[in-house]
């Protein structure tokens, strides 16, 4: 690889209309396995709501060129009119995301997101919605909207004026359908490990971590219920953390997932500590920590540096002792295989960074 410790890397995550057939999504994701400068981080096919999640990263000139090529292909080989009844999408090329790694702020990807907006509505004549970051829009919110229009009720809205895509014409094209376009931060999967068997319990600390907040109890032990019959719930530690818990392998064991949405609010070992002292009012201790699959090395530097004990020495700390003070932090090493060399982002992209 060739990419520079001072190069501005990026991730990019394309959804898109197509799950059910592997050769056509294969033949999309070839262009980036075969690219030396890029690294496939994800291609995850959901057959049964037809779409695939395509996720690469590298410098972000080379990611954004290979996504040119990435969307030619996508809209020579899919036909959007003939899959949208099946697929949780909306377009053939559903959204494109830009997600920044290193050296690039998320603001920058805002204004990169909208210039390549603009040029790919203007190449490709392709109406864009913004959303998320780059918009005052939710994601799922608009989604599950567009998703619900058949495709005369999506050319209505556009001829009314209902629907107004950010850029390029009022105009749909059955075929292709409508592309979103947005920016985020990287989500970093967490899983921590209990000591109790009892999937209930774990479920109750799960939610009062996660942003849906445990589930309220009368004295009966029932659940309480709002007037329209939902369940009610206490407020969730973490707005921006989503969980769910799950047998473990091992008996007399379960498991917490925690995706986080933002790394930074809270660090990693914020939420291993809140987990430990929900999970200790239930009696249950931590096990152990692993990371799944990616996370990008500022996710490791913000953890360290919001530890009291370190942030004011971690400019002099190197590479290989911020590692062990991150696996120690979070204790990765009891049940996790953690590998910070294929795990790590930048490391996969650039290898002497960290030699």
């Amino acid at each position: 690889m060739t990419i520079g410790v001072d190069s501005k890397v990026i991730v990019v995550a394309v959804k898109i209309g197509e799950g059910k057939s592997v050769e056509k999504v294969d033949k999309i994701a070839q262009i980036v396995d075969l690219h030396s400068d890029l690294i496939l981080l994800d291609l995850r096919r959901r057959p049964e709501y037809n779409y695939s999640i395509l996720k690469f990263g590298g410098e972000i000139s080379t990611v954004l060129e290979t996504l040119d090529i990435i969307n030619e292909k996508i809209f020579n080989l899919l036909d959007f009119s003939n899959t949208r009844s099946l697929a949780n999408a909306t377009g053939s090329l559903s959204s494109i995301v830009l997600i920044p790694i290193r050296n690039i702020a998320i603001d920058d990807c805002k204004v990169y997101i909208r210039t390549y907006a603009q040029n790919f509505s203007e190449k490709f004549r392709q109406p864009v919605i913004l959303f998320a970051e780059a918009a005052h829009q939710d994601r799922k919110r608009i989604n599950r909207y567009l998703h619900s229009l058949t495709a005369k009720q999506f050319a209505k809205e556009f001829e009314t004026g209902k629907i107004v895509p950010d850029f390029g014409k009022n105009y749909f094209n059955p075929r292709r359908g409508i592309t979103l376009m947005g920016v985020r931060k990287y989500i970093v999967s967490a899983m921590f490990y209990l000591d109790t068997g009892n999937l209930d319990i774990a479920q109750g600390i799960a939610d009062e971590i996660g942003k849906q907040g445990r589930i309220l109890y009368d004295r009966e032990g029932k659940p309480l219920r709002h007037q329209n019959g939902n369940i009610r719930r206490g407020k969730g530690k973490f707005p921006t953390v989503s969980t769910v818990a799950g047998n473990f392998v091992m008996e007399n064991m379960t498991q917490i997932l925690c995706n986080l949405e933002d790394y930074d609010h809270p660090n990693l070992f914020e939420l291993y500590k809140t987990v430990k002292e929900v999970a200790n009012k239930d009696v249950v201790e931590i096990l152990g920590t692993s990371i799944i699959e990616y996370l990008p090395w500022s996710a490791i530097e913000t953890t360290i540096l919001q530890h009291e004990k370190y942030h004011q020495s971690l400019q002099y700390l190197s590479i290989q002792e911020k590692l062990t003070i991150f696996i120690k932090l979070l204790n990765l090493e009891s049940i996790g295989d953690f590998n910070p060399y294929r795990q790590i982002i930048d490391f996969q992209l650039i290898p002497s960074l960290f030699i």
